[in-house]
């Protein structure tokens, strides 16, 4: 009979802890949910509150991500991001906060800081659809970095960085950044090859600045033929229309 009494004792001793974890979980996983809603609704102090709460009883990463991203639509983007990171504490894989972290960083102009995280996406990520846009950000990323150094004079940085962006994906700004800091540097075979490649992949980007830098290096090749053709078209365009007329006058 002892025995018995003992037995239960035991049992009852170890399903006190299993429920009193239960009620913590369910009461927290509660508290995310009204958090869930709350986010939705676009209420997103409440939100964080919500989930703070959450956190408060059982640390998940999911409540982190959450309320990382209510900062977000706050614009309180160092928050945000601290909340991210604690996300990636609780889950080291966790992919999407990297991404987030990598967007706030972009809009905030850090460039380098962003390009960590979004090659850290490419390195643990197996959803397609998160590759492709850490992907495409961390080209635009490079991109970014390339124009930064050409208005800075930096043409061979900028070449570099350019190149890097067309190594991910193909962006015609890349290549005509590429193209007009050749330019600058005096080497116009490999100016004239990288605003082709900017016509090739147009996208955004406007025709007539692409023609505007081929003219020029043409015209400093000695090309009169090529350069009054590419002058000729960019001058369709109103922002090269005078320049390029002008360009078109001198070499008559």
């Amino acid at each position: 009979m002892l025995k018995v009494l003992l037995s239960l004792g035991l049992i009852i001793m170890f399903i006190a802890p299993l429920s009193a974890q239960d009620n913590v979980e369910n009461e927290a996983k509660k508290l995310y949910n009204e958090g869930n809603a709350k986010r939705e609704a676009g209420d997103y102090q409440a939100a964080i509150a919500l989930y703070q709460q959450s956190i408060d009883k059982l640390p998940d990463y999911k409540s982190w991500y959450n309320m990382g991203l209510c900062y977000k639509n706050l614009n309180q983007t160092d928050k945000a991001v601290d909340c991210f990171e604690e996300a990636l504490k609780l889950k080291t894989d966790f992919d999407l906060a990297y991404v987030q972290i990598g967007a706030a960083y972009y809009a905030a102009e850090k460039y380098d800081s962003a390009i960590i995280h979004f090659e850290k996406v490419l390195e643990i990520t197996t959803n397609n659809k998160v590759k492709n846009q850490a992907t495409g950000a961390l080209a635009n990323s490079y991109v970014k970095l390339s124009f930064n150094a050409y208005k800075g004079n930096k043409f061979q940085e900028a070449i570099d960085n350019g190149l890097k962006a067309v190594a991910i994906e193909k962006n015609d700004y890349a290549y005509w950044y590429v193209a007009e800091s050749y330019l600058k540097l005096g080497d116009n075979a490999n100016a004239i090859t990288n605003a082709k490649l900017a016509l090739e992949n147009i996208n955004k980007l406007s025709k007539g600045a692409v023609h505007f830098t081929l003219g020029t290096a043409y015209k400093n090749l000695g090309d009169k033929l090529n350069a009054v053709d590419n002058f000729t078209k960019a001058s369709a365009d109103a922002n090269y229309k005078a320049a390029a007329e002008a360009e078109i006058k001198a070499m008559k």
